[in-house]
Parts: C-alpha cells; sequence; structure tokens
C-alpha cells in the first residue's frame, strides 16, 4: 500500500490533484507485497494518533518518477506486518546519470506517447528538429519513465561541448570511467561492456558529430 495525503478535487467535470495521485501511485509500486509505505506528508499528519503498537520507521528521502521534489518515505510496522524487505524501488536505486529536472514537464503528452512506443520497438531512435523545440527535454522525460525498463540504466551523454569527433568514444567511455587497455581500442572496450547489458543510451547534440555518432552507433549495435 502507498498512502499520502493532498489536495484532489473535481471542478466542471476535471480533475485536479495529479501531483496527489501521481505520488499516492508512485509510493504504493515502490513497495513490495505486504509493504505499507507513507509519505512524510502523512507521517507528520498522523504520527501523534497513532496506537502505541504502531510505529513508523523513517526510510530517508527517495526519488520518484515525475515527481520534482525528493519525498521523505516511512514503513508502517505494526502486529502482524512482515518487517524486512528489499528496498524499495525509487529512481535512487535505478543505474542512471539523468539530471534532476527543475521544473515540470508539461503538455506534449502525444509526443511522449509516441517516442516511448518506437522506443519499444527499435534499437535505434532519431529525434531532429530546430534548435530550441525541446529535443532534449523531451528525451530526459522519456527516458525517466522507461527507466524501469532497463536492467542497467539509461545513460547521458552530453556532446555539445565536444568538438573533436575522435574523442567521441572517450566522451561515451567516461560515463562508465572505463579506459583504453593496452592493445585495444577503446571502441572495441566500449563494445565488450554493453554487449551483455540492457541499456538506453542517449547522445545529445549530435549535428556536428552526424558521422562520429554514426560509427560509433552503428558498432555497438552489431
Amino acid at each position: 500500500m502507498g498512502i499520502h495525503t493532498g489536495e484532489a478535487e473535481a471542478k466542471n467535470n476535471e480533475y485536479h490533484g495529479y501531483l496527489t495521485l501521481s505520488l499516492t501511485q508512485r509510493l504504493m509500486s515502490s513497495g513490495h507485497g505486504g509493504q505499507v509505505l507513507v509519505s512524510g506528508t502523512t507521517e507528520n499528519l498522523v504520527r501523534d494518533r497513532l496506537q502505541k503498537e504502531i510505529d513508523l520507521q523513517d526510510m530517508g528521502e527517495h526519488n520518484f518518477k515525475d515527481i520534482l521534489q525528493a519525498v521523505r518515505v516511512f514503513q508502517i510496522f505494526a502486529p502482524g506486518l512482515q518487517e524486512e524487505f528489499p528496498p524499495i524501488r525509487t529512481l535512487d536505486i535505478l543505474p542512471n546519470n539523468l539530471p534532476t529536472q527543475l521544473t515540470s514537464f508539461i503538455g506534449r503528452n502525444n509526443e511522449i506517447t509516441e517516442v516511448s512506443r518506437l522506443l519499444a520497438n527499435t534499437g535505434l531512435l532519431t529525434l531532429t528538429g530546430a534548435g530550441g523545440t525541446g529535443k532534449t527535454r523531451l528525451s530526459l522525460q522519456v527516458a525517466s519513465k522507461v527507466l524501469d525498463t532497463f536492467s542497467d540504466g539509461v545513460w547521458l551523454v552530453e556532446l555539445a561541448s565536444l568538438s573533436d569527433p575522435l574523442r567521441l568514444p572517450q566522451a561515451v567511455a567516461s560515463v562508465w570511467n572505463l579506459c583504453e587497455q593496452p592493445g585495444r581500442s577503446l571502441d572495441d572496450t566500449l563494445i565488450d561492456y554493453l554487449r551483455a547489458k540492457s541499456l538506453l543510451l542517449i547522445l545529445d547534440n549530435c549535428e556536428h558529430l552526424i558521422d562520429a555518432c554514426a560509427q560509433l552507433v552503428t558498432a555497438l549495435l552489431i
């Protein structure tokens, strides 16, 4: 179970309270069978009203998809409830280097749905468009939504400041702290490292490195 407290109301047949509902759902999904999780907001409201045999254990702050700020999470301890569980499933335990988004992502639901659908059916997906149209933010939003479908994580390589195409393999390898090995090219090291992994690699701002990116991606996908 996931328990959270917040505003939610219907006005003129429209529902207002998405964040409340979303966080409640995220709490529930992050837990395991038999586990009851409570948000810090709810904990503040109920702690002084709990019966003596019920306790709330502080599990620290956690980050959830589509929730801008970290949320303090508590687990309910009570007679008859299981107490030991694996770590809760939040963004904190899923491997990634995605930057924290400081503002909400509003609109473009159709684009998010379409990109997610295409991504599920291909090994390579390219987003194109004029500068400033939001390709990066869209890709990051989709990446955060599909993060839990890639067991080895989602990884962003920012290429805007890279001017030398020959340094592309190094830029990608640095995400996992890979170094060139004696007698082997860095390309080969990357290929061997990624061969058995299930992950999403995002190459952002590729327009000035198109040929180099095409060659590297082709090698990684073979």
